[in-house]
């Protein structure tokens, strides 16, 4: 209901609640990564846990399956096979000699994430004769933008820590500009809402995985018997 035409909080309805969705899995796939680096029983062995660029590829799976969007899919789906906006640089741009790689490859994929969303809003706008504009804003994340050369860039730490501040981080106190909040208990509800979504996609990830490996599996036992 918060995501559709007669939520009473203003919402741009299903894609728009899409997209939060994405962004916070994103983030979830990276913070389960720094969750046990941190954890007083340190693990550093990172199997089970699920990269950035896997998260990237159910991500291509789902637009493809189930966007209603037929245009947005075609866009999506272009951006993704073509490696738009450094998306096959995920593992790449990784040195996987440091014990946080994994880390840090899913960081890169959240951060991958934004950066599509940023380009999507860009374009729609424009193609509605808007003025496209950034998120989030220099007065809203100053750090997260600097120039050089005469051009403008994004900082990708401090895109990272903001996003984790506005989509993850439920007691964080980085607020959108343009967020309406309607009364407490809609706050409430909203918080609430996060949670809620972060534990059924967790729980929609790890399915699609294992059914993902019983594919693999089944695959090379039908190639044994041949």
């Amino acid at each position: 209901i918060l995501w559709s035409g007669s939520s009473p909080t203003p919402t741009n309805g299903y894609t728009c609640g899409v997209w939060f969705l994405n962004h916070i899995t994103s983030l979830g796939v990276a913070e389960r990564y720094r969750t046990r680096f941190s954890s007083k029983e340190h693990d550093p062995d990172s199997r089970g846990l699920v990269g950035g660029e896997q998260f990237a590829e159910v991500l291509r799976s789902f637009v493809s399956n189930f966007f209603p969007c037929e245009v947005c899919q075609v866009h999506f789906l272009h951006d993704y096979d073509s490696c738009a906006l450094h998306r096959c640089d995920l593992v790449l741009d990784v040195d996987v000699s440091r014990r946080e790689a994994g880390y840090d490859e899913a960081k890169n994929a959240a951060v991958w994430m934004w950066e599509t969303h940023n380009e999507v809003t860009s374009r729609v706008k424009e193609e509605d004769g808007l003025l496209a504009v950034k998120w989030p804003s220099e007065q809203a994340c100053p750090s997260c933008w600097y120039k050089e050369d005469g051009h403008e860039h994004y900082d990708k730490a401090a895109v990272y820590d903001f996003l984790r501040g506005y989509y993850y981080d439920v007691a964080a106190p980085t607020v959108r500009e343009d967020l309406v909040v309607v009364n407490p208990m809609q706050a409430f509800f909203d918080v609430s809402m996060k949670v809620i979504i972060v534990v059924f996609v967790g729980l929609l990830l790890y399915m699609m995985i294992l059914f993902k490996k019983s594919q693999t599996s089944l695959g090379g036992v039908k190639h044994r018997t041949n």
